[in-house]
């Protein structure tokens, strides 16, 4: 007897979407792709697809209110176990995750994936900083000082911040 045709993902988080070179932490106005693997034995004609869904805050839900969109379709083609969909913009910090569903020729749904399943969710933080002076326009000897604030999700173990300071004379 054949074996059941599956479907697994891996989100994909580049700068951009040229890019295949994942980040470690993705931020706002990244680029989110689905790796879909497909294994088993897929009748010919079937296809797979991916849901992107997006909340403010963790924990991910999926429903039709928080569904940002639907990859194209990628057909299954016999020999082939790896798909990589086109993807979609990630405009605002919260938690982001794929849900993928493997169909037959006629549509029916062969497999699906659960939500918020770890390697198929992630969460998008936003950078913002904001200098300060003890001064009203800072002069030489004023003392100044970078505000860094982080929306949207957790920084993995060993994060940091970095905050670059740059002099100009007019």
């Amino acid at each position: 007897e054949p074996e059941r045709p599956w479907v697994a993902t891996v989100a994909l988080v580049t700068v951009d979407p040229s890019e295949d070179e994942p980040v470690d932490a993705p931020a706002v106005g990244d680029f989110g792709r689905d790796q879909l693997r497909v294994g088993g034995v897929a009748p010919e004609g079937s296809y797979a697809v991916s849901e992107l869904f997006y909340t403010a805050a963790a924990p991910l839900v999926c429903s039709a209110e928080t569904l940002v969109g639907v990859s194209e379709r990628l057909p299954v083609i016999d020999g082939q176990s790896e798909y990589v969909t086109s993807g979609f913009e990630l405009d605002a910090p919260g938690s982001w995750g794929w849900v993928e569903t493997l169909h037959g020729p006629d549509g029916a749904v062969l497999d699906r994936g659960e939500c918020g399943e770890p390697a198929e969710t992630f969460d998008v933080i936003e950078v913002t900083t904001k200098a300060r002076s003890t001064g009203a326009a800072p002069e030489v000897g004023d003392e100044i000082w970078d505000t860094v604030i982080l929306t949207g999700g957790v920084l993995p173990d060993g994060s940091f911040t970095e905050v670059d300071l740059f002099v100009t004379q007019g």
